[in-house]
């Protein structure tokens, strides 16, 4: 694993610098916010098509609903049927988006990276070199994500439909999604813009890393991820107001959850194979450690 080129660091001389990664975050937020919130309009135009195919879903619901007491029991259950019939084609459709989400992905990785480490940004290139140094990485990260929703939604629609034991099947592909899949992707994510790796070190050096911190991880993973509650919800407002919510405090917790993982990384990775970054953006830390080396 190879440690990812940089920019040089920018200078910082004020007296109160940050101390550790939570402060870095209040930071950021007091300097940047701005910029972060034009960050969601990028996610905000990416999500509509997503969101598209959820309200084409809810409006086939509301509309079954709506007409279920003119419906035989027989034709309830053939429309519930051709419904979850179409969540999983749309649920196919979307792994095509989920690829290009990847793409989007890539760019702000190296833009969120440059953020946690208090650097310059300079959104467009920094977003297009992310686009060509990560790409492929956070693609395939992408496809692994889409295809676990896939699988864990398109059981679970058929659920009644189809044979007694597909309620257990669900169960057991949402636990591993949410206990398993996931966080290690999460953590994978974090990892890109950092180390140069391949797909299978990736998964394992995520893996080992998720292992030695499981329950911090997933208490902070699912409190970032508080804010796809309304996504989750089947009803069109709520996937209205969730589009919002979504597009513009996701940038906020992909910082959130950089910072985070970097903790990780500096406990169980960075001492060991790159000490240079052990600390990295940490402004009030690596002026100590040059006060210290004088």
């Amino acid at each position: 694993m190879r440690m990812r080129n940089r920019n040089a660091t920018s200078d910082f001389s004020k007296s109160m610098l940050p101390q550790n990664r939570r402060e870095v975050f209040f930071d950021v937020l007091k300097i940047h916010w701005r910029k972060l919130l034009m960050l969601g309009v990028l996610f905000f135009v990416v999500f509509i098509p997503y969101f598209g195919l959820l309200w084409i879903g809810d409006a086939q619901r509301l509309q079954i609903d709506g007409m279920s007491e003119q419906m035989t029991q027989q034709q309830l259950q053939e429309a519930y049927y051709n419904l979850a019939t179409f969540s999983n084609v749309r649920n196919a459709v979307a792994l095509v988006w989920w690829l290009f989400f990847g793409v989007v992905m890539a760019g702000m990785s190296r833009v969120i990276r440059q953020y946690a480490w208090e650097e310059n940004v300079n959104f467009f290139s920094d977003f297009i070199k992310g686009i060509r140094d990560n790409a492929k990485s956070t693609m395939i990260l992408a496809f692994i994500v889409g295809l676990m929703v896939f699988m864990c939604s398109g059981t679970y629609h058929m659920i009644g439909f189809g044979p007694a034991y597909l309620p257990l099947i669900s169960a057991v592909q949402i636990v591993v999604a949410l206990l398993v899949v996931f966080p290690v992707c999460a953590i994978w994510y974090a990892m890109i813009p950092l180390y140069q790796n391949t797909t299978v070190k990736y998964a394992l050096f995520s893996f080992a890393v998720y292992l030695k911190s499981i329950i911090k991880t997933l208490i902070t993973l699912y409190a970032c991820l508080i804010i796809l509650v309304p996504v989750l919800l089947p009803m069109p407002y709520l996937h209205i107001i969730g589009l919002f919510i979504v597009s513009f405090l996701l940038p906020f917790v992909l910082l959130i959850w950089n910072l985070y993982s970097y903790c990780l990384f500096d406990a169980h990775i960075n001492p060991r194979y790159f000490p240079k970054l052990v600390g990295k953006g940490i402004p009030g830390k690596s002026e100590n450690q040059e006060t210290d080396m004088k």
